[in-house]
Protein backbone atom coordinates (compact mmCIF):
# COMPACT_ATOMS: atom_id res chain seq x y z
CA UNK A 1 0.00 0.00 0.00
CA UNK A 2 1.11 3.52 -0.76
CA UNK A 3 1.37 6.21 1.61
CA UNK A 4 -1.48 9.25 1.42
CA UNK A 5 1.07 12.02 -0.12
CA UNK A 6 -1.34 14.39 1.64
CA UNK A 7 -0.43 12.70 5.25
CA UNK A 8 3.22 12.73 4.25
CA UNK A 9 3.19 16.15 3.73
CA UNK A 10 1.54 17.09 6.95
CA UNK A 11 3.53 15.16 8.44
CA UNK A 12 7.03 16.61 7.02
CA UNK A 13 5.23 20.25 7.68
CA UNK A 14 4.26 19.34 11.31
CA UNK A 15 8.20 17.96 11.62
CA UNK A 16 9.54 21.06 10.50
CA UNK A 17 7.92 22.59 13.64
CA UNK A 18 10.71 20.88 15.54
CA UNK A 19 13.28 21.92 14.01
CA UNK A 20 12.17 25.41 14.03
CA UNK A 21 11.64 25.46 17.51
CA UNK A 22 14.58 25.61 19.23
CA UNK A 23 16.49 28.52 17.46
CA UNK A 24 12.98 30.34 18.04
CA UNK A 25 13.65 29.57 21.96
CA UNK A 26 16.72 30.72 22.22
CA UNK A 27 15.97 34.28 19.66
CA UNK A 28 13.53 34.58 22.83
CA UNK A 29 16.05 34.27 25.16
CA UNK A 30 18.49 36.40 23.23
CA UNK A 31 16.68 38.97 21.88
CA UNK A 32 16.89 41.05 18.79
CA UNK A 33 21.20 39.76 18.15
CA UNK A 34 21.97 37.62 16.74
CA UNK A 35 17.95 37.37 14.93
CA UNK A 36 16.40 34.68 14.42
CA UNK A 37 17.34 33.70 10.78
CA UNK A 38 21.47 33.62 11.90
CA UNK A 39 20.23 31.08 14.52
CA UNK A 40 18.26 29.14 12.25
CA UNK A 41 21.31 29.13 9.95
CA UNK A 42 23.32 28.18 12.88
CA UNK A 43 21.17 25.30 14.30
CA UNK A 44 19.92 23.66 10.94
CA UNK A 45 23.49 23.23 9.71
CA UNK A 46 24.71 21.90 13.11
CA UNK A 47 20.89 19.62 13.58
CA UNK A 48 22.30 16.59 11.48
CA UNK A 49 25.07 16.25 13.83
CA UNK A 50 23.80 16.67 16.77
CA UNK A 51 20.59 14.67 16.28
CA UNK A 52 22.77 11.35 15.28
CA UNK A 53 25.29 11.95 18.00
CA UNK A 54 24.96 10.19 20.76
CA UNK A 55 24.73 11.62 24.12
CA UNK A 56 24.15 15.06 22.40
CA UNK A 57 27.58 15.02 21.40
CA UNK A 58 26.86 17.44 18.49
CA UNK A 59 26.38 20.43 21.21
CA UNK A 60 30.16 20.75 21.11
CA UNK A 61 30.15 22.14 17.23
CA UNK A 62 27.09 24.24 17.87
CA UNK A 63 28.20 26.14 20.48
CA UNK A 64 31.63 26.65 18.05
CA UNK A 65 29.28 28.33 15.73
CA UNK A 66 26.88 29.63 17.75
CA UNK A 67 30.10 31.81 19.04
CA UNK A 68 31.70 32.31 15.22
CA UNK A 69 28.74 32.95 13.58
CA UNK A 70 26.41 34.34 15.72
CA UNK A 71 28.82 36.34 17.91
CA UNK A 72 27.20 35.33 21.49
CA UNK A 73 30.24 34.07 24.08
CA UNK A 74 31.04 30.50 24.83
CA UNK A 75 30.49 30.92 28.58
CA UNK A 76 26.57 32.42 27.52
CA UNK A 77 26.22 30.00 25.04
CA UNK A 78 27.03 27.27 27.21
CA UNK A 79 24.50 28.64 30.07
CA UNK A 80 21.91 29.56 27.38
CA UNK A 81 22.52 25.64 26.30
CA UNK A 82 21.76 24.25 30.00
CA UNK A 83 18.69 26.79 30.33
CA UNK A 84 16.89 25.52 27.39
CA UNK A 85 17.90 22.12 28.16
CA UNK A 86 16.42 22.34 31.50
CA UNK A 87 13.44 23.93 29.76
CA UNK A 88 12.82 21.37 27.12
CA UNK A 89 13.55 18.48 29.01
CA UNK A 90 11.32 19.47 31.80
CA UNK A 91 8.28 20.41 29.35
CA UNK A 92 9.15 16.78 27.87
CA UNK A 93 8.51 15.03 31.04
CA UNK A 94 5.29 17.30 31.44
CA UNK A 95 3.90 16.47 28.04
CA UNK A 96 5.21 12.56 28.82
CA UNK A 97 3.05 12.82 31.89
CA UNK A 98 0.02 14.75 30.23
CA UNK A 99 -0.03 11.78 28.11
CA UNK A 100 -0.07 8.88 30.10
CA UNK A 101 -3.01 10.46 31.66
CA UNK A 102 -5.05 11.16 28.77
CA UNK A 103 -4.42 7.23 27.40
CA UNK A 104 -5.42 5.89 30.88
CA UNK A 105 -8.53 8.66 30.63
CA UNK A 106 -9.24 6.72 26.64
CA UNK A 107 -8.69 3.43 28.97
CA UNK A 108 -5.83 2.72 27.21
CA UNK A 109 -3.62 0.61 29.46
CA UNK A 110 -0.21 0.30 28.85
CA UNK A 111 1.04 -2.81 29.19
CA UNK A 112 4.80 -2.27 29.30
CA UNK A 113 4.99 0.76 31.43
CA UNK A 114 6.76 -1.03 34.41
CA UNK A 115 9.65 -2.26 31.94
CA UNK A 116 9.88 1.24 30.16
CA UNK A 117 9.88 2.94 33.61
CA UNK A 118 13.15 0.80 34.87
CA UNK A 119 14.32 0.80 31.91
CA UNK A 120 14.64 4.73 32.14
CA UNK A 121 15.42 4.72 35.56
CA UNK A 122 19.07 2.38 34.74
CA UNK A 123 19.81 5.03 31.97
CA UNK A 124 19.68 7.79 34.29
CA UNK A 125 21.94 5.66 36.86
CA UNK A 126 24.43 5.21 34.14
CA UNK A 127 24.79 8.06 33.31
CA UNK A 128 25.32 9.56 36.72
CA UNK A 129 27.85 6.98 37.22
CA UNK A 130 29.48 7.59 33.96
CA UNK A 131 29.69 11.67 35.23
CA UNK A 132 30.71 10.98 38.61
CA UNK A 133 33.40 8.73 37.13
CA UNK A 134 34.39 11.50 34.73
CA UNK A 135 34.37 14.12 37.40
CA UNK A 136 36.69 12.16 39.75
CA UNK A 137 39.70 11.82 36.99
CA UNK A 138 39.71 15.67 37.30
CA UNK A 139 41.38 17.53 40.29
CA UNK A 140 39.47 18.64 42.49
CA UNK A 141 40.10 22.08 42.91
CA UNK A 142 40.23 22.62 38.98
CA UNK A 143 37.15 21.15 38.62
CA UNK A 144 35.36 23.07 41.15
CA UNK A 145 36.85 25.76 40.58
CA UNK A 146 35.28 25.30 36.66
CA UNK A 147 32.15 23.92 38.11
CA UNK A 148 31.55 27.29 40.03
CA UNK A 149 32.50 29.37 36.95
CA UNK A 150 29.78 27.31 34.84
CA UNK A 151 26.99 28.03 37.79
CA UNK A 152 27.68 31.75 38.05
CA UNK A 153 27.32 32.10 34.00
CA UNK A 154 23.93 29.84 34.12
CA UNK A 155 22.93 32.05 36.89
CA UNK A 156 23.87 35.01 35.03
CA UNK A 157 21.74 33.63 32.15
CA UNK A 158 19.05 33.26 34.22
CA UNK A 159 18.91 36.41 35.63
CA UNK A 160 19.37 38.09 32.04
CA UNK A 161 16.48 35.88 30.61
CA UNK A 162 13.19 38.06 31.30
CA UNK A 163 9.95 36.48 32.38
CA UNK A 164 8.58 37.23 28.67
CA UNK A 165 11.32 35.54 26.81
CA UNK A 166 11.03 32.15 29.40
CA UNK A 167 7.13 32.31 28.77
CA UNK A 168 7.52 33.12 24.92
CA UNK A 169 9.84 29.60 25.04
CA UNK A 170 7.41 28.29 27.04
CA UNK A 171 4.67 28.42 24.58
CA UNK A 172 6.93 27.38 21.43
CA UNK A 173 8.41 24.26 23.53
CA UNK A 174 4.48 23.53 23.73
CA UNK A 175 3.44 23.68 20.26
CA UNK A 176 6.44 21.85 19.29
CA UNK A 177 5.51 19.21 21.94
CA UNK A 178 2.09 19.04 20.43
CA UNK A 179 3.07 19.12 16.77
CA UNK A 180 5.23 15.91 17.19
CA UNK A 181 2.33 14.50 18.69
CA UNK A 182 -0.32 15.05 15.58
CA UNK A 183 2.54 14.17 13.42
CA UNK A 184 2.74 10.53 14.64
CA UNK A 185 -1.46 11.10 13.97
CA UNK A 186 -0.92 12.18 10.15
CA UNK A 187 2.24 9.13 9.48
CA UNK A 188 -0.45 6.75 10.85
CA UNK A 189 -3.40 7.89 8.64
CA UNK A 190 -0.41 7.90 5.69
CA UNK A 191 -0.21 4.41 6.64
CA UNK A 192 -4.31 3.69 5.97
CA UNK A 193 -4.42 3.58 9.75
CA UNK A 194 -7.41 5.70 11.23
CA UNK A 195 -6.43 6.24 14.92
CA UNK A 196 -7.89 8.91 17.31
CA UNK A 197 -5.90 12.00 17.49
CA UNK A 198 -5.63 11.98 20.98
CA UNK A 199 -4.62 8.47 21.10
CA UNK A 200 -1.83 8.50 18.40
CA UNK A 201 -0.76 12.16 19.40
CA UNK A 202 0.15 10.92 23.09
CA UNK A 203 1.25 7.50 21.51
CA UNK A 204 4.08 9.58 19.72
CA UNK A 205 4.60 12.07 22.53
CA UNK A 206 5.33 8.71 24.99
CA UNK A 207 7.52 7.12 22.17
CA UNK A 208 9.88 10.51 21.29
CA UNK A 209 10.27 10.94 25.74
CA UNK A 210 11.51 7.25 25.90
CA UNK A 211 14.09 8.37 23.15
CA UNK A 212 15.14 11.46 24.62
CA UNK A 213 15.65 9.34 27.80
CA UNK A 214 17.38 6.88 26.17
CA UNK A 215 19.99 9.46 24.97
CA UNK A 216 21.06 7.30 22.02
CA UNK A 217 21.69 8.70 18.50
CA UNK A 218 18.11 9.55 17.33
CA UNK A 219 16.12 8.17 20.22
CA UNK A 220 17.46 4.25 18.61
CA UNK A 221 16.10 1.81 20.45
CA UNK A 222 13.81 3.81 23.14
CA UNK A 223 11.83 5.87 20.60
CA UNK A 224 11.21 3.02 17.67
CA UNK A 225 10.77 0.34 21.05
CA UNK A 226 7.92 2.15 22.89
CA UNK A 227 6.08 3.75 19.36
CA UNK A 228 6.04 0.13 17.69
CA UNK A 229 4.64 -1.53 21.03
CA UNK A 230 2.31 0.92 21.72
CA UNK A 231 0.89 1.12 17.90
CA UNK A 232 0.57 -2.85 17.92
CA UNK A 233 -0.95 -2.38 21.28
CA UNK A 234 -3.87 0.16 19.46
CA UNK A 235 -4.61 -2.11 16.81
CA UNK A 236 -2.18 -1.28 14.51
CA UNK A 237 -0.41 -3.86 12.35
CA UNK A 238 3.37 -4.43 13.60
CA UNK A 239 4.42 -4.10 10.03
CA UNK A 240 2.69 -1.21 9.75
CA UNK A 241 3.69 0.30 13.49
CA UNK A 242 6.87 -0.03 11.74
CA UNK A 243 6.73 1.47 8.81
CA UNK A 244 5.47 4.57 10.92
CA UNK A 245 8.73 4.60 13.07
CA UNK A 246 10.69 4.10 9.37
CA UNK A 247 8.75 6.98 7.76
CA UNK A 248 9.29 9.34 10.84
CA UNK A 249 13.23 8.80 10.70
CA UNK A 250 13.35 9.31 6.94
CA UNK A 251 11.66 12.83 7.10
CA UNK A 252 13.58 14.06 10.13
CA UNK A 253 16.74 13.18 8.10
CA UNK A 254 15.18 15.00 4.65
CA UNK A 255 14.38 18.02 6.66
CA UNK A 256 17.67 18.01 8.40
CA UNK A 257 19.54 17.72 5.34
CA UNK A 258 17.20 20.27 3.39
CA UNK A 259 17.57 22.88 6.07
CA UNK A 260 20.97 21.67 7.09
CA UNK A 261 22.20 22.44 3.15
CA UNK A 262 20.15 25.76 2.89
CA UNK A 263 22.23 26.67 5.83
CA UNK A 264 25.55 25.95 4.72
CA UNK A 265 24.90 27.35 1.48
CA UNK A 266 23.97 31.02 3.25
CA UNK A 267 26.72 30.81 5.48
CA UNK A 268 29.18 29.66 2.86
CA UNK A 269 31.65 27.11 2.09
CA UNK A 270 33.72 28.14 5.21
CA UNK A 271 31.08 27.54 7.70
CA UNK A 272 31.28 23.58 6.23
CA UNK A 273 34.83 23.48 6.27
CA UNK A 274 34.46 24.55 10.01
CA UNK A 275 31.94 21.81 10.89
CA UNK A 276 34.15 19.28 9.15
CA UNK A 277 37.42 20.32 10.84
CA UNK A 278 35.23 20.74 14.33
CA UNK A 279 34.07 17.33 13.58
CA UNK A 280 37.91 15.79 13.08
CA UNK A 281 39.30 17.43 15.57
CA UNK A 282 36.71 15.66 18.11
CA UNK A 283 37.08 12.54 16.31
CA UNK A 284 40.79 12.41 16.64
CA UNK A 285 40.45 13.46 20.57
CA UNK A 286 38.36 10.92 21.18
CA UNK A 287 40.66 8.36 19.22
CA UNK A 288 43.50 9.88 21.75
CA UNK A 289 41.52 8.25 24.76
Amino acid sequence: MSPDLGYVALALALGGVHFVSEPARWWAYTGAAPGFLRLLQVFSLTALATYLAPLKLGLPLRLYLLNLRANLPLPRALALATVDGLLSYSLWGVGAAAAYGLLAHLEFRIANAGIIAAATVIVVILLSVLLAWRGRRARAPAASGRWLRFVEAVTLAMRETTLMALVLATLIMVVDVAALGARHWALAQALGQDLPLALAGAIGVLSVFAGLASMMPMGLGGYDIVLVALLEQAGVPIEVAIGVTLLNRLLNVTIALALGGWAGTTLGIRANRELVQAASSRAETANRR
